[in-house]
């Protein structure tokens, strides 16, 4: 099976490459399956749902998500309809969409693609907002907290642990 993972499409310049050349790159490559991570495909700081429809529609068959998931607010609903973005896995489980997935691919096969966030790309809490608009800190290890509680590193605790 031949598999093709395109990490970290950034802005409009990333967008064009993808959307002008993934055509051309299955068929030259005889690729089976495409992935691109898009979390920074719309002005460099999350993703849209029109320009997750584009790249899905030009050929990509997943499309992953980190730290600026749900930058773009329309996102938060989109991801809940379009089954083949994934936001992180280690994400709270009450946020929108799905860390893992099982997709089909040519001839019968299978590709299982999860997305998970590392613990060291970002230290600092993260603004998000959840499914229903409410402001949350976004903690590394991909929990909400809401008003009063407690960070586990502010804890002097491990933001990621285990099942985090």
């Amino acid at each position: 099976m031949r598999l093709l993972f395109l990490g970290d499409v950034v802005g409009r310049t990333g967008r064009t490459a993808v959307l002008e050349r993934i055509a051309g790159l299955r068929a030259d490559w005889k690729l089976d399956f495409v992935i691109v991570n898009g979390e920074n495909a719309s002005s460099g700081m999350g993703l849209t749902a029109l320009n997750a429809r584009e790249m899905l529609e030009a050929g990509v068959d997943c499309l992953t998500l980190g730290d600026h998931a749900f930058d773009q607010k329309d996102m938060l609903g989109f991801i809940d309809t379009e089954p083949r973005v994934l936001r992180p896995l280690n994400f709270a489980k009450t946020a929108p969409g799905k860390g893992v997935r099982l997709f089909p691919a040519p001839g019968g096969k299978k590709v299982r693609v999860a997305q998970v966030r590392g613990k060291g790309v970002m230290e600092r809490r993260l603004q998000q907002r959840d499914r229903h608009g409410q402001g949350r800190a976004f903690g590394a290890a991909g929990h909400w907290h809401g008003q009063g509680q407690v960070h586990p590193r502010e804890r002097g605790g491990d933001a990621v642990g285990p099942g985090g």
